[in-house]
């Protein structure tokens, strides 16, 4: 049947599939992202295809079988976003410390209130989790320093790309060539015709002298287009000498920030340590609350029990039966014989016995 004017062959919007991206889904795609980078997969900042297509085979051995590539592209995206709020606030900021085990950035209320006065945007980040957060640092972080770092850079040298220097590019000395070949053919004094050497028009010796004095003259002209050249190069060494030192300025700023770093980790180390002594001190409490009601708890004595202490001190066996039938009816004198110690248990029975006339 042919379709009407408004019909499409589109499927309808509510029966697109709608996906949903799991603590789980996430952790399998940073963690296989990260040995991605760990294998060279990462150039310039950029993911390679073999990067995607060995992420979305560990998603898919996972369990997560209809995942593309555009998914994780997409994925990817929104979790930079969220780690690039998060890492720019509290990068590098004093009072704060990362805690691997509640997932969140901790500080001291004062210092909270003092941040949050500063910027009202944090507030959320007090009681938020940020999960993989080691993760997308080490995917991430670099690519915000340096994009920074570059950003400053390209402003810092902007006068620099009026006059690019490229040192392996011979072309700059064929311009050179070109240009003083150019100027020499320009000159209004250049070589004369190859005519002119002919033996019917030799030059007569006041001509030579003129012929070597306009040499002297072309010489001129070329030694300071050469000096020129050399000029700019020198300046062009110049540039890259003082690239090369902001760069050694980019290097110990990363190394102050890995510094940092260290410090924040080791901070986190022992917080770390102090909750593991809290745990073992409020496991030692419990043990102690156990043993206690241990103690505190009256103990049952069995039937089973009674008969083996009956066994063990020797009862003969015409009495042992009554012995056992007076304890197990009688509770009290049954935790009477099992309180006294084992040497006097027998005669502690029998007085038992003798008092209730069960021994005749």
């Amino acid at each position: 049947m042919a379709k009407g004017k408004g019909q499409s062959s589109n499927p309808p919007q509510a029966a697109r599939e709608m996906w949903r991206w799991t603590e789980e889904m996430d952790f399998v795609m940073l963690s296989q992202f990260t040995e991605e980078q760990n294998k060279g997969h990462r150039q310039s900042g950029s993911w390679l295809p073999v990067a995607y297509a060995n992420v979305v085979s560990a998603l898919r051995s996972a369990g997560v079988l209809d995942v593309t590539k555009q998914h994780v592209k997409n994925r990817m995206k929104t979790c930079n976003a969220k780690f690039a709020e998060a890492y720019d606030l509290f990068n590098s900021l004093s009072g704060f410390a990362w805690n691997e085990m509640t997932r969140m950035f901790e500080a001291e209320e004062e210092v909270w209130e003092d941040f949050i006065r500063d910027k009202p945007q944090a507030a959320k980040w007090k009681n938020l989790q940020i999960r993989h957060y080691d993760l997308l640092r080490g995917l991430f972080a670099t690519d915000r320093a340096s994009g920074r770092k570059a950003a400053t850079g390209r402003q810092e040298h902007s006068s620099y790309d009026k006059e690019p220097i490229d040192l392996n590019d011979v072309r700059e000395d064929t311009s050179m060539n070109e240009q003083r070949d150019t100027q020499v053919d320009d000159h209004p004094n250049s070589t004369p015709n190859v005519e002119s050497y002919s033996p019917t028009n030799a030059p007569t010796p006041q001509s030579t002298g003129t012929s070597a004095s306009r040499g002297t003259k072309r010489k001129a002209p070329m030694i300071d287009l050469v000096e020129t050249q050399m000029e700019k190069m020198i300046a062009g060494i110049g540039l890259v000498a003082e690239a090369l030192s902001k760069g050694n300025d980019i290097s110990e700023k990363l190394q102050n920030v890995a510094e940092r770093q260290a410090s924040i980790n080791e901070r986190q180390l022992t917080m770390a340590e102090r909750q593991v002594v809290a745990i073992e001190k409020r496991n030692e409490l419990y043990h102690d609350q156990l043993t206690v009601l241990r103690h505190s708890r009256p103990r049952i004595y069995t039937e089973a029990d009674v008969w083996g202490l009956l066994t063990e001190i020797n009862v003969m066996e015409p009495y042992r039966m009554q012995c056992y039938e007076y304890l197990c009816s009688n509770e009290q004198k049954k935790r009477l014989l099992f309180g006294v110690p084992p040497h006097l248990r027998m005669q502690t029975l029998f007085q038992m016995m003798s008092e209730a006339n069960l021994n005749k």
